[in-house]
């Protein structure tokens, strides 16, 4: 969906998108109220599905962040848009497997300085729509998470005003963020990738 689905969406959720079947103007009443709050709303609810309910991923090779030498070792600056680092450890490029021998102080990574080659996957933040976002921009996320906002966006526009519309609304949105669970899945891995390289000896 694209921002301007979104605040029509909501707007039809309040019941303040059309008059005898003619859109409302922003002159009327507090209708350029309601469409001014809703940017940060979107991004509120976008933020939410991204760091509970449906997760965006990403990777980037180290080489292309910013380095520091450390010692015997260095420090590479994780992307601004990481929440999260992927469990597992790093990912060999080319060579398969992973790499576990680093270490995370705060968001920056530290590694011998002779390893080449490594990814690092993680979880980003969604990209904020902005403060005027135009209509035609498309909301961050997969488009299964979208129809949830309006529904989040509604609710928080009638927070005070009205408590059983603010009720209905949000349950729905809890009712939709459920139904957004990530399924369970596995990933074809050697023993010693899986337990971040502890020597199993003769278990396997």
């Amino acid at each position: 969906m694209t921002y301007g689905q979104v605040k029509r969406a909501a707007l039809r959720l309040l019941n303040a998108s059309t008059v005898a079947g003619g859109e409302i103007p922003l002159s009327y009443n507090e209708q350029a109220d309601l469409v001014k709050a809703m940017p940060s709303l979107v991004d509120d609810a976008v933020m939410q599905i991204a760091t509970t309910v449906k997760k965006i991923p990403a990777a980037v090779p180290l080489e292309r962040l910013e380095r520091c030498e450390a010692g015997d070792g260095v420090l590479y600056t994780l992307p601004a848009d990481c929440w999260r680092l992927m469990n597992g450890g790093l990912l060999r490029a080319g060579r398969g497997g992973r790499f576990h021998d680093y270490r995370l102080l705060g968001d920056r990574l530290l590694l011998p300085a002779d390893e080449r080659g490594l990814w690092a996957e993680y979880w980003r933040y969604p990209v904020s729509v902005g403060s005027e976002p135009a209509d035609e921009l498309p909301l961050d996320n997969s488009p299964d998470t979208h129809t949830a906002v309006p529904y989040f966006v509604a609710g928080q526009l009638v927070l005070y005003d009205d408590a059983y519309r603010y009720a209905a609304l949000h349950s729905e949105w809890e009712t939709r963020l459920r139904r957004l669970g990530e399924p369970v899945f596995t990933e074809r891995s050697p023993v010693r990738d899986a337990y971040a390289g502890f020597d199993c000896g003769e278990l396997w």
